[in-house]
Order: C-alpha cells, then sequence, then structure tokens
C-alpha cells in the first residue's frame, strides 16, 4: 500500500510540476511533463495570451488530449466512450478556456473493422468534451474567442460554430477539385485557410463565402493564418524543392531564405497575432531538422542559437524537435522534442529581454 501511494505521489508531481526550468531574467524554458501513467507528450498549440498549452501526452488511459496551465499542470481532457482511448488537442482559444481536436469513438453497428472513427470535438471546463461531427473528422484550429472550430470530415471542410440547423457548414475545394482541408481561421473567425486537392495540394483561403481562393499555383500547404487573417504561411514547391513562405494580401508570396546554405527544405507551422513571426521547421537530411524562427529584422534563425544565445537559456541534453505553436505577441513559443531523459516532451518557451539588455549590476 505505501508502495502504491509512494507511485502516486510522484506521477502527481510529475503531472502538476514539470521537469527543471531553464531561466534567464524574464526568459524561460521548460518540459511539460506528462499525464500520470505517461512516458512521451508533444504540444500542438498555445493560447493567444501564452497561459495555455495543448496537445497529446500517454497516460494509464491510453493516448489522451491534455490541457496545461502553470498553476494547474497538464490536465487530462478524456475521450469519447468505445473504441480505443486516443484523443488529441490541436487548438485553443485566446483565453485558453475553449479547446479543439479529436478523439476516437465507437464506429457504427457492423462496420467495426473497417469504419474510421476518429471525432472532432469541442472542449469548455463546463461543458467537457463535445462531438461536433458524427463522421469521421478532425478539429484543427478555433477561433478567438472559441466559438467557431474548423477542421476536416469525410465530406470536406468543415466550419462548426454551435448546435442548430445552421451551426455546421462545408466549404468547398477549388472548381474542379475532389475535397478541401481547413486548417487555420483568423480570430474572428472571418478568414479560413486551408488547402485543396486534386492530383496535387493547393494552399487556398476562404474569406466570408464557401468557394476558396488560391494563394498560389505552386503544390503545397496553408497552416496558420495572423489575427486578422491578412498573412498566411505553410510550405510549397518552389520549383525545385518544399519551401516555408509568408502570404500577404498587400505583398503577394515571400519565400523564407534558408536557415543556412545546404537546408534542401522548410516548411512554416505558425505565425505571431500581427503575421510578424513566423516558426517552422528546416531541414538538410532525411533525418537532420532545426527549428527555426523568422522576423524581418532578423532574418530566419535557428531557435535553439536564439534560445542559448540571446536569451541565456540553457537547454543541455534537450533535441529541438518541432515548434507548433506561437502567442499572439510571438514571446511564447511550444513544441516537442527529447528531452534529457531521452523521452519525447513537449517544452514552452518565453522570450523576454535579451539578455544584452538587462541591466548590469555595477560592482
Amino acid at each position: 500500500m505505501l508502495a502504491r501511494m509512494l507511485t502516486i505521489v510522484c506521477l502527481a508531481a510529475v503531472m502538476l510540476f514539470p521537469g527543471p526550468v531553464a531561466a534567464q531574467g524574464d526568459s524561460s524554458f521548460i518540459g511539460l511533463g506528462f499525464l500520470p501513467g505517461g512516458w512521451d507528450s508533444s504540444a500542438s498549440a498555445v493560447s493567444g495570451d501564452g497561459s495555455t498549452v495543448v496537445g497529446r501526452s500517454s497516460s494509464s488511459n491510453g493516448v489522451e488530449a491534455f490541457r496545461w496551465r502553470a498553476a494547474t499542470g497538464m490536465q487530462g481532457l478524456g475521450d469519447f466512450a468505445g473504441g480505443p482511448f486516443a484523443s488529441e488537442a490541436t487548438a485553443v482559444s485566446f483565453d485558453g478556456n475553449a479547446v479543439a481536436g479529436y478523439g476516437t469513438a465507437s464506429p457504427p453497428p457492423g462496420c467495426e473493422w473497417f469504419c474510421l472513427a476518429n471525432r472532432a470535438f469541442r472542449w469548455t471546463p463546463n461543458g467537457g468534451l463535445k462531438k461536433l461531427i458524427n463522421d469521421h473528422s478532425f478539429a484543427d484550429a478555433i477561433s478567438g474567442a472559441g466559438g467557431v472550430v474548423v477542421g476536416s470530415a469525410v465530406d470536406g471542410a468543415f466550419r462548426w460554430s454551435g448546435n442548430g440547423p445552421n451551426g455546421l457548414q462545408y466549404v468547398d475545394p477549388l472548381p474542379g477539385d475532389a475535397i478541401a482541408q481547413a486548417r487555420a481561421i483568423s480570430a474572428d473567425a472571418t478568414v479560413i485557410c486551408g488547402t485543396s486537392l486534386s492530383t496535387v495540394y493547393r494552399p487556398v483561403r476562404w474569406v466570408g463565402g464557401p468557394v476558396p481562393a488560391l494563394i498560389t499555383d505552386a503544390p503545397g500547404f496553408a497552416e496558420a493564418i495572423s489575427n486578422d487573417g491578412t498573412t498566411i504561411v505553410g510550405g510549397a514547391f518552389d520549383g525545385l524543392r518544399h519551401r516555408a513562405y509568408r502570404w500577404t494580401e498587400d505583398a503577394e508570396l515571400v519565400w523564407l531564405p534558408d536557415l543556412v546554405k545546404g537546408r534542401i527544405e522548410s516548411h512554416a507551422r505558425a505565425v505571431s497575432g500581427d503575421g510578424s513571426v513566423i516558426i517552422g521547421t528546416a531541414a538538410s537530411s532525411v533525418t537532420e531538422y532545426t527549428v527555426f524562427i523568422w522576423d524581418a529584422e532578423h532574418g530566419m534563425r535557428d531557435l535553439r542559437e536564439v534560445l542559448e544565445g540571446v536569451y541565456g537559456l540553457d537547454l543541455t541534453g534537450w533535441t529541438l524537435g518541432a515548434a507548433t505553436g506561437i502567442a499572439a505577441d510571438g514571446r511564447t513559443i511550444v513544441g516537442y522534442g527529447s528531452s534529457p531523459e531521452g523521452l519525447l516532451e513537449a517544452w514552452l518557451a518565453r522570450l523576454g529581454t535579451p539578455r544584452d539588455q538587462r541591466p548590469q549590476l555595477r560592482r
């Protein structure tokens, strides 16, 4: 009995008090730990205000969606009844009080072995996990206020804004294409971006209607959108390789520069609220990846080098596998990587005052 009690205490400590914090001034880097019984985790997104991280973690239940806050630690969001226990949180509202993602539900009777059973959900502290669509579906983004969710389902890209006859709407692919996928939504829910599929994926956006506009002829993906919907980032084929891009209404599409000479491809994953800071991944080979951060003043930089060199943080033992979310002000970034213990773990980095701008103590 004593051993069991000690195990429970240790698991709670992992959940509520993640690994050591690397801190320098008002900057910090922290591993977010795991749900009780878990050994790996990954972060998918961070709230606009930087307070809340969502993603997935292994747990004693299976693979489970989580919401993390500094005051509460990692909280499991559960899953639907039936089927294998597997859920993931993919998006979060500006204040962190609404979460979108997908779980696994029981397939319809008679097709237990071949029916797809993922179901898009919206979660709130008071309402819990609520299924949005009865068919196979994934929720990929949520509006700033948390009332609108977009994603992809069997019938194509969808926009969910509540229960009722007009609460679920589908948006079209480009004329002649087969199906569309919605990947991101502006804070006020007026602009959606994603992909349209024929023989290749093409980045598109929807503005106030079901028919999309093409972002670029280059095959690729639209991954993230600024708060006002005027900046979209992702990755596309530039004629030679897959490359990260930044698209704006006034300047159209601009390819992001290589991180270093020899980087063979790159992909933008997230963008700050005003569209000025972009994070993503660059690769120099099939197995060598580097997480990047970009802004107009500094250009393309290795995020790890920025955290250690500019902000003075100690990331000894960490390998940054991917950066997946950024807060509205561009100062809080989340992702996942290999921890000093060799485990896949979600992480959070806060960018405060660069160390060369901090007040120096005089002797």
